[in-house]
């Protein structure tokens, strides 16, 4: 009897070769399409994951109630103080806080200014969002707590055209009237 259904079935598909390879080729596009989809979708997914974990997908970034131009607002409503600091610090599930000045500002060097964005950052900072990855260093080293006019800086500093005459570890650059020597390239 099974040998009976097994003759009809393969009958059929040589009197009707067309259709059934057609059908063949359906189920197989079919199958391909949602294999796919699927591999799509966790590639995505993987890749926007990794995104997050680079930025620090389980870091908060807490600015002052105001975001404005410099000179537009009192310097008071543009800084969290320490007590503010301490109630983050305080807050359940908050693992580790800490602060950092950043400030819009005239960068010289060798007679060249450029307005750029400082920040101040120190180790315990730096153990916290050490993870992400535009602040790996990638030549010289990072800054440390007892360095003094010592900076790191971005990337198109020393390796972009930010600068006619280019940068490199150990060159002068002055801040706000300061001279800085240039230690370490963040990623």
């Amino acid at each position: 009897m099974i040998k009976d259904y097994f003759s009809l079935a393969f009958g059929n598909l040589r009197h009707r070769g067309l259709r059934s390879w057609l059908t063949i080729l359906g189920i197989f596009i079919g199958i391909a399409a949602v294999v796919s989809l699927i591999s799509l979708g966790q590639g995505l997914q993987g890749f926007i994951d990794n995104q997050f974990q680079q930025v620090g997908g389980d870091k908060i970034l807490i600015t002052p109630k105001v975001f404005a131009q410099p000179g537009s607002v009192t310097e008071q409503e543009l800084i969290l103080t320490k007590n503010d600091l301490e109630a983050v610090r305080k807050t359940p599930g908050v693992q580790d806080a800490e602060g950092v000045l950043t400030r819009t500002g005239i960068v010289v060097s060798n007679k060249e200014q450029n307005i750029i964005m400082i920040s101040g950052l120190n180790e315990n900072y730096l153990k916290i969002f050490g993870n992400i990855d535009s602040l790996a260093v990638i030549e010289g080293r990072q800054i440390r707590d007892t360095d003094k006019s010592k900076v790191v800086v971005g990337y198109n500093h020393v390796f972009g055209n930010l600068w006619d005459k280019k940068l490199r570890i150990g060159s002068k650059i002055e801040i706000k009237g300061k001279e800085f020597e240039i230690v370490g390239v963040f990623k």
